[in-house]
């Protein structure tokens, strides 16, 4: 509402209630407008109210959908072949396939008793050395208890032959073997010999076994299950006195066996591929009509020609000490001769053949058989072996 029309209304008033009004006044000036009071300060700021709490775990949300399959990872290496398994019975002196095993060179044969000291026919002629390796470092023999060996003590008795052996002056004859590098360095055989291995063959080959053939087969036999490959190893097949082996052809010599040999065994995967080459050696006692004997009849077989004809023998165990003697000399053969390139002076001209049936000095052991060594705890009667010279040479028991 105007100022100036409110206070007109109030004088009316006025007039009407007394006098006559008196003339009018003129309208005084317009009042100033008020100065607008100043802003107010800001109140203080409100305190920070507390957290609230945690509010519970969401439920966990849907498995997402399964990512794509990832690619095919590389196939793993092929595994090793299995050496291949046992031959049949296909030549008389060789293994069946490319490369059959040497011939087979044997123990021998005994002259009669009454000679049974006598020299051989070469027994002056130093060993040729022909360029092949020998087995240097410890020679680890591996045992295949071939046929049946329960509650014999055999399997006890040469073990402690080898262990015996080990480090003897008898052994350390071998020493004095060695072979010749390319670049003219000179490796001798190690006065060591140990144990490394035995099993049992319970006649994988049969009992009557093929000559050459069947205790080859017997040495993959135990390699196919669980024997290692050993470079520096001799795999000697052990016959029980059951087993006989299959009549061999020795040039019409008219003999038919062996007492034991010695031979490199090629090895070949189910491929026909070469692996590597070993060294075994079967003995059997049990021979008769020996080869390389004219004389043999005289003691029948070799477990009786090996022990003299003694019905005591140093261990009370006639099959045991036989088998004590064939493994002195098949393994010192084996380890100068292993190729055969090494010494030898042809297949019955080796560290063995030369001393064979040579037993030098003897005593009684301690139970009255023969003997001519102790080795260990035990007596033996083991033939003499060659110690060669630069042009000659003799059979000894010791250097």
């Amino acid at each position: 509402m105007n100022k100036s029309l409110l206070f007109s209304a109030l004088l009316s008033m006025v007039v009407a209630c007394g006098g006559s009004p008196g003339p009018e006044g003129p309208a005084g000036p317009q009042g100033e407008q008020g100065i607008q009071g100043e802003q107010g300060s800001a109140g203080p700021a409100g305190m920070n109210g507390q957290q609230g709490p945690v509010g519970a775990t969401g439920a966990m949300g849907a498995v997402g959908p399964q990512g794509p399959v990832g690619p095919m990872g590389d196939a793993g290496a092929q595994g090793p072949q299995g050496i291949q398994g046992p031959v049949g019975p296909m030549g008389a002196m060789g293994l069946q396939g490319p490369q059959g095993i040497q011939g087979i060179q044997g123990i021998q044969g005994p002259v009669g008793p009454a000679g049974a000291n006598a020299v051989a026919p070469d027994a002056g002629v130093s060993i040729q050395y022909n360029g092949g390796p020998v087995m240097t470092g410890t020679t680890n023999i591996y045992l295949i208890w071939y046929g049946n060996w329960s509650n014999n003590t055999t399997t006890t008795i040469i073990p402690d032959l080898i262990s015996g052996l080990n480090g003897s002056s008898y052994y350390g004859i071998n020493s004095s073997y060695y072979d010749v590098s390319d670049a003219g360095v000179y490796s001798h055989i190690t006065n060591s010999i140990v144990l490394a291995g035995t099993t049992y063959d319970s006649y994988s080959q049969g009992t009557t076994m093929a000559a050459g053939i069947g205790a080859a087969n017997a040495v993959i036999h135990a390699l196919n299950n669980g024997f290692p490959i050993d470079n520096n190893g001799i795999y000697v097949v052990l016959a029980s006195s059951d087993v006989q082996e299959t009549q061999i052809q020795d040039g019409g010599s008219g003999c038919t066996a062996y007492c034991g040999y010695h031979n490199p065994l090629p090895l070949y995967n189910s491929n026909n591929q070469y692996i590597n080459t070993i060294e075994f050696a079967f003995i059997n006692p049990n021979s008769t009509n020996i080869c390389n004997s004219s004389n043999s009849s005289n003691y029948g077989s070799c477990s009786q020609a090996i022990n003299l004809g003694q019905t005591i023998t140093p261990n009370s165990n006639l099959w045991a000490d036989a088998i004590a003697n064939i493994f002195a000399h098949e393994i010192s053969e084996s380890i100068t001769d292993p190729s055969p390139s090494g010494w030898n002076n042809g297949p019955t001209g080796e560290v063995g053949d030369k001393c064979a049936w040579q037993f030098g000095s003897t005593y009684p052991a301690t139970n009255g058989g023969t003997a001519n060594i102790y080795l260990g705890t035990r007596y033996f009667l083991l033939q003499e072996l060659w110690i060669n010279t630069d042009t000659t040479g003799y059979c000894g028991m010791h250097l």
